[in-house]
């Protein structure tokens, strides 16, 4: 075998010991993404729990009554919604 042809074969393969650094596929990019906010998420949370917690003991937590009947609604619908699909 001609040597240009060795070295083109041999370009992309890593020798022992060494490393390749091969692209992610875009849904695991994607994966990593979502998982990373998701633990952020779970602090985020935290936090407004403590805050909402510090208000309605300092008396100071005022509830939206519309923004309650908002997310009813929204939940309702999406089980509803849900519901239909299943089927």
């Amino acid at each position: 075998m001609d040597s240009r042809v060795r070295k083109k074969k041999e370009k992309g393969r890593a020798r022992a010991g060494e490393t390749i650094q091969a692209p992610l596929p875009a849904n695991a990019r994607h994966q990593e993404s979502v998982d990373a906010l998701a633990e952020r998420g779970d602090e985020l949370r935290a936090e407004k729990v403590r805050r909402i917690k510090e208000q309605v003991v300092q008396g100071k937590y005022q509830v939206e009554a519309t923004e309650v009947a908002k997310g009813i609604l929204r939940s309702e619908i999406a089980r509803l919604l849900g519901g239909r699909r299943k089927k």
